[in-house]
């Protein structure tokens, strides 16, 4: 665009939204679409989070083969049955066995188990919950279980924990509950004091904060209704993530433009004007901000992971969004406020040889007319400082383990660090492995093979059509510690599902809690 051009199309949003009654009806016709907007997402239904990993992995090939053998649409609730002080009793099997069959009538599956342990202190039960569901019916189902526990008269000593993968995945998804709403106000706080600091107004604060916490609201709708209909479904950590942004680009976007307004204020004596003035600025280096973001965040399109898309698509989508607001309502709500804004320090007019002296002993045009003067020295010191800052960095570990997962307590993990007390590692969550019904012994001994793996069987039911279902494969001790991609995937021909056989394995650091896949 050339410039002359574009500094017609400033003008134009100039006069728009600095004239009295354009801009009381720009505003009001903000409120009517924000309103429209809210009214038409205000129904969305929570859906299931996001695939954490890609479909052309060999995890998720493997879930999807895997859903054709008995139980294959299931997410397993390990119940860990343990008395600390002793063997269990033959009043502690009765009572869980009472349990037992509530847990079947929750779940409409049937439990399997008992899985005693070999120092028979404590005993496996395993609860089939349906896979795929969103988080408020499984949690729904958690609950109901640990509600009948928790309900139960219970021989004293004994205790039953839920965990595996359903414990896991409950336990995250409730650990982010209310989380978006925490962080909301922590961000609108840190925001408000930022404004407060900078603007050094009780009352200028306001205006932008409200402008961008309605941006906020209306980009979070406005991405609910996109993944809506387009199947992009997402979790609460990519609203949060995008609710940070939109308040981070939406306070960097009124920073720029009521700082230049203030500058203005000192030389027009009509407020429109200097507003007028402020943008023709200050739009160029929003646009340049909001563009080079955006233009980054169309990157993630290319990814991979499902879930890194759909954070580039709802941050894109929130950035924009907050562009509108700040280029079109903010400057709205600034004309109509006038120069009484900026109470108590209010920016008066200067004639220019007044303006001038007043300019040169800031503090800011100090700093500047040094930077200036100085130029190799700034970015030599500049550059030496953000590596200092930077070098963190070589020592920064990604991934966690299940165990490392909360900083509250949780059941699963309680109920995992029991289980680990009684039975080999990895028994609560196996990662399932296929390969050609005629290769099962070969891949059975590869998997036996591996290093850190102890033990590797099949389980020997099969589906319909005469697959093999999964073995059970289990991590030594050792492999505990080592975080890396599960290393005893294997994958043949997919043409048919009758020449398929699967066994499963344990690493604890390759799984995923919600959908015990192997994260390679």
């Amino acid at each position: 665009m050339s410039p002359s051009r574009s500094r017609s199309v400033v003008d134009g949003l100039g006069r728009l939204t600095t004239r009295k009654l354009p801009a009381i009806l720009l505003l009001l016709g903000f409120l009517v679409a924000v309103g429209a907007v809210m009214g038409v997402g205000a129904d969305t239904a929570e859906r299931a989070a996001p695939d954490p990993v890609p479909r052309s992995a060999d995890s998720t090939r493997a879930s999807e083969i895997a859903e054709e053998f008995p139980g294959g649409d299931k997410l397993p609730a390990v119940m860990v049955v343990e008395r600390a002080d002793g063997a269990l009793t033959d009043a502690d099997r009765a009572a869980v066995a009472d349990l037992v069959q509530q847990w079947s009538e929750i779940s409409g599956s049937e439990v399997t188990g008992p899985v005693p342990s070999e120092d028979g202190q404590a005993e496996l039960h395993v609860v089939p919950l349906p896979n795929g569901v969103n988080s408020a019916t499984l949690n729904g189902l958690i609950d109901q279980i640990r509600d009948s526990v928790r309900d139960a008269d219970l021989p004293e000593g004994l205790g039953i924990e839920l965990t595996g993968g359903a414990g896991f995945s409950g336990d995250i998804s409730k650990s982010f509950s209310g989380a978006n709403l925490r962080l909301l106000l922590v961000t609108g706080a840190v925001v408000a004091v930022l404004l407060v600091i900078t603007y050094r107004s009780p009352v200028l604060w306001l205006v932008p904060l409200i402008v961008i916490a309605i941006a906020d609201r209306t980009a979070s709708v406005a991405v609910d209704i996109v993944s809506t209909n387009t199947g992009t479904w997402l979790d609460g950590s990519t609203s949060g993530i995008t609710s940070v942004l939109v308040f981070g680009a939406g306070t960097n976007y009124a920073l720029l433009l009521v700082s230049r307004y203030r500058e203005e204020l000192r030389r027009h004596e009509d407020h429109r004007m200097a507003l007028r003035a402020a943008l023709h600025g200050a739009v160029p280096a929003i646009l340049a901000s909001n563009i080079t973001v955006v233009l980054a965040l169309f990157a993630l399109f290319a990814a991979a992971i499902p879930s890194s898309r759909i954070l580039g698509i709802s941050a894109s989508i929130g950035l924009v969004i907050a562009l509108v607001f700040a280029l079109f309502a903010l400057p709205a709500a600034l004309s109509l406020c006038g120069r009484r804004l900026f109470w108590p320090f209010v920016p008066r007019f200067l004639p220019e040889t007044d303006r001038d002296e007043a300019e040169e002993n800031g503090a800011w045009f100090t700093v500047a007319r040094w930077v200036v003067r100085r130029p190799v020295a700034v970015l030599v010191v500049s550059l030496l400082v953000l590596g200092a800052l930077a070098g963190g960095l070589t020592q920064m570990r990604i991934g966690l383990a299940q165990t490392d997962q909360f900083e509250v307590e949780a059941e699963s993990i309680d109920g995992l660090e029991t289980l680990s007390k009684h039975y080999p590692p990895g028994s609560a969550d196996p990662v399932t492995v296929m390969t050609r019904a005629g290769a099962a012994e070969e891949v059975l001994a590869v998997v036996r093979d591996t290093q850190g793996v102890a033990d590797a069987r099949p389980s020997g039911s099969r589906t319909p059509d005469g697959c093999g279902s999964p073995p059970t494969c289990r991590p030594s001790p050792r492999a505990m510690r080592v975080s890396r991609p599960c290393a005893i995937f294997v994958t043949a021909s997919t043409r048919s599902t009758a020449r398929r056989r699967s066994w499963e394995a344990t690493s604890p650091h390759s799984l995923t809690p919600a959908t015990g896949r192997c994260a390679t």
